[in-house]
């Protein structure tokens, strides 16, 4: 009679036991499903910065060398249509600035420019209006 009455008890707690793992897996790859996914969506994430990135690089390094490349014309344009002198000093200021002035207008990329001594002061126009200012001070 003993052996009839444990038998429905231990039936139960085998199954308690079944049950106990099934909900254990179950929460186990649950979890393991969340940290997959937050990895993968970190990973997606950083490749899309970097390629964000490379495309902002991109888009600087092309402005950057068509800025150069319009500097290097005017300041081509300007050597041409300076007079044949012996220095830069030689020239009058109102000619050289007016000269300097009229290449940063004709190019868009260019807001200010100016043309330094040996001294390191501008002895052009810094911005298409005309203001000057040293670049650095002058001992």
């Amino acid at each position: 009679m003993s052996a009839a009455k444990l038998s429905p008890s231990s039936s139960f707690r085998r199954l308690g036991r079944v049950v106990l793992l099934a909900v254990v897996t179950v929460i186990l790859l649950i979890c393991g499903l969340t940290v997959w996914t937050s990895v993968h969506a970190y990973r997606l994430s950083l490749r899309a910065a970097d390629k964000q990135t490379r495309g902002y690089a991109s888009a600087l390094k092309e402005h950057a060398e068509h800025t150069l490349s319009e500097a290097d014309a005017v300041l081509t344009n300007l050597i041409a249509k300076l007079p044949q002198k012996s220095a830069l000093g030689d020239v009058p200021q109102g000619e050289l600035g007016a000269l300097l002035r009229q290449g940063l207008t004709d190019s868009p990329q260019i807001y200010a420019a100016a043309l330094v001594n040996a001294k390191g002061a501008a002895v052009g126009p810094l911005k298409p209006g005309g203001v000057r200012t040293p670049l650095r001070r002058q001992a």
